[in-house]
């Protein structure tokens, strides 16, 4: 029972020692800082609940040269179960270099109970992110999508060097990439232009915002995500003709054939007209051909046809 006794002492003085100072979490005010960058850092220290009033709290900052840290603030005795938010002010050198880097806060305070005054510690890491960002635009260099076709789109990075840059569209737009998903670019330094080909077929005619989402790698190998709305236009060709004919034809019979075609759709351009049915063949070429057909023009051409087709 003796040992008993001295063996839940000794658990009631470790767990004493080890409770007092909790860090409960940590934000940066960016996730990437570029040289010469201004921030704070956010640190929430908490005593738990149960565990002896903390008193005479210091902080002892390791952080490198490249990440300056000019001030630290004064701490108050934080109670049990109480919280307290520390803010760091920071900012990144003006020569600093690519890379992650790491600062490391050590929490130092004591706690009195029936034992007595026992110090209590926590440390934490905070990292910080330094690279020059990419800034990425897009300009439009023709703005017309007519059924499926191709769309000069010039990208244009404003910052620091981009990799394995990937495009591709929102799902909230009836415009889609044809015969792909997503677009690979691959470093973009300075400026490139790319022939996107676009499906616009399921768009409405007409001025149209279409969301474009940008994938690339910054200099470390830290990937973002931009979303840019370009706007396009859509104007998908509608094909209306009307077919009258103008001769009668007999079945098994060589016939002339004349055909009247009125054009009630957009302006076409080497209209011809060839037939699929193996029961009405063309005897002298393989298409009627119609010429050029502007808006609500007519149209007639005569050839000799050889139908099979019942009357």
């Amino acid at each position: 029972m003796r040992f008993l006794k001295m063996f839940l002492s000794v658990l009631f003085f470790l767990g004493l020692a080890s409770a007092g100072l909790s860090v409960t979490n940590y934000t940066v005010s960016k996730a990437t800082f570029e040289p010469g960058d201004v921030g704070i850092a956010t640190i929430t220290i908490t005593n738990p609940t149960g565990s002896a009033r903390v008193t005479g709290i210091s902080m002892t900052i390791f952080n490198p040269s490249d990440i300056i840290i000019s001030s630290s603030p004064k701490l108050a005795d934080i109670d049990s179960g109480g919280t307290a938010i520390v803010s760091l002010p920071v900012k990144i050198a003006q020569d600093a270099k690519p890379g992650i880097y790491l600062v490391n806060i050590d929490f130092t305070g004591f706690s009195t109970s029936t034992t007595g005054q026992n110090s209590v510690t926590n440390t934490v890491s905070i990292p910080f992110t330094v690279a020059d960002i990419p800034i990425i635009s897009m300009d439009a260099e023709n703005d017309l999508i007519s059924g499926v076709g191709n769309v000069s789109i010039k990208f244009t990075n404003n910052g620091g060097p981009a990799s394995q840059m990937r495009v591709k569209l929102a799902g909230t737009t009836d415009i889609a990439l044809f015969g792909s998903n997503e677009y690979f670019i691959g470093d973009l330094s300075n400026s490139q232009t790319i022939n996107l080909a676009l499906d616009g077929r399921s768009a409405d005619d007409g001025p149209t915002d279409v969301p474009f989402i940008i994938l690339y790698n910054d200099e470390i190998g830290t990937s973002h995500t931009d979303t840019i709305t370009l706007r396009l236009t859509v104007k998908n060709d509608k094909l209306d003709l009307r077919f009258n004919q103008l001769s009668s034809i007999k079945t098994r019979t060589e016939s002339a054939l004349t055909l009247e075609v009125q054009n009630n759709g957009e302006p076409l351009s080497d209209v011809r007209i060839s037939f699929t049915d193996s029961g009405f063949k063309l005897t002298e070429s393989n298409e009627i051909k119609m010429g050029d057909l502007s808006a609500n023009e007519k149209a007639s051409a005569t050839a000799n046809v050889f139908p099979t087709l019942s009357p």
